[in-house]
């Protein structure tokens, strides 16, 4: 089965997913139970959605994986929501 994406596009994306400063949740800088403990709040479906939203800014080059930049992130995203 031959594929639907130009080979153009496949090096492309290769590419720029291998210029990613990171690309798992297990690269972060910072864990689960750090945000929850800076965000004085129990462990919950919201804590996945924010440390996903972290990996992506991380991951576009937006934010710098640093423990305590992406804790303050974590608090600015939760009062922003």
């Amino acid at each position: 089965m031959a594929s639907s994406i130009p080979p153009v596009t496949t090096r492309l994306l290769r590419s720029w997913t291998a210029e990613m400063p990171i690309r798992t949740l297990a690269e972060l800088a910072v864990s689960g139970h750090e945000v929850t403990a800076a965000l004085e709040k129990r462990p919950g479906p919201w804590l996945g959605v924010l440390l996903n939203q972290l990996l992506l800014a991380v991951a576009a080059g937006d934010l710098a994986n640093d423990n305590q930049l992406l804790l303050q992130a974590a608090q600015r995203m939760d009062r922003d929501e």
